[in-house]
């Protein structure tokens, strides 16, 4: 027995047949080619795009097990997605009080350096250094905070603003005679490595032969270096700033003192 079709039957059948395959395969597979072409949005470009729109904490979405994601048979939810970018940079600032500290002081019989925080809730200093005849001192006063850094950068600027007082006088009979005052910032990158340390020049004064002078300087300056890390961990920057002093003396009658008092008003962190 044989049967034939039509024309007719045949065109019917093949629509008949269209329109159950759409029905059933048709939504799945143009998602299949969607995402296959990068033409279906991702969740999280979705989500991305809700953002500000819907609260974050009700935003839901489906899965499917064949392209990703369709709007029918909700599988998953997701109560909160923080969407924020990576940063590029961080910056970190602190003011006093200050609960780090660091001085250096030392004596002799005929020469003397001294250093002291006279009020860490204030962020204040003081340093002093003096010396006679044939003799030398030198001593520090820094002040600052520790600073956290997260992970994902290694390279740093590191600026300390301070307010200084600073004198010096040196006298020299038939020899030479100095002193000087540095601002002074050190920092200890945390990984055990040896601290960054810069010194920038204040006042100096200089006497040889015979002679005497001394020199007065009040202000604030800025000081500041930048340095990088060989790892990008998170990790801790104890950031010091204040001043140092030194005095020497190389004459058969001579004298020399400095003396810095100050304050650090502000130290900021800058990493990328």
């Amino acid at each position: 027995m044989s049967w034939v079709m039509t024309q007719s039957e045949a065109r019917q059948l093949l629509e008949q047949t269209q329109q159950e395959f759409e029905e059933t395969f048709g939504e799945r597979l143009r998602g299949v080619v969607a995402k296959a072409t990068g033409a279906f949005p991702s969740i999280v470009t979705v989500i991305q795009a809700l953002d500000g729109i819907y609260d974050r904490q009700q935003t839901s979405f489906s899965i499917d097990d064949y392209y990703g994601w369709t709007s029918h048979g909700l599988v998953g939810t997701i109560a909160a997605v923080d969407v924020s970018p990576t940063p590029t940079s961080v910056d970190s600032c602190v003011s006093p009080p200050y609960a780090q500290e660091e001085t250096q002081s030392g004596w002799s019989l005929i020469a003397e350096a001294t250093g002291e925080v006279t009020d860490k809730t204030a962020g204040q200093f003081f340093v002093s250094a003096y010396g006679s005849a044939l003799a030398a001192a030198s001593g520090y006063s820094i002040i600052g905070e520790d600073l956290k850094i997260p992970a994902g950068f290694n390279q740093f600027v590191v600026t300390a603003d301070i307010v200084f007082h600073s004198n010096t006088l040196s006298v020299a009979f038939l020899g030479v005679a100095g002193a000087g005052i540095d601002l002074y910032l050190k920092i200890d990158k945390g990984d055990g490595t040896p601290p960054v340390e810069v010194k920038q020049p204040n006042l100096a004064t200089l006497s040889p032969l015979v002679w005497w002078n001394s020199a007065e300087s009040v202000g604030n300056r800025l000081i500041a270096t930048s340095f990088t890390t060989d790892t990008a961990s998170a990790r801790t920057l104890r950031v010091l700033a204040g001043a140092s002093a030194h005095a020497e003396v190389v004459a058969l009658i001579g004298a020399s003192g400095a003396f810095c008092s100050g304050h650090v008003k502000r130290i900021c962190v800058h990493a990328y």
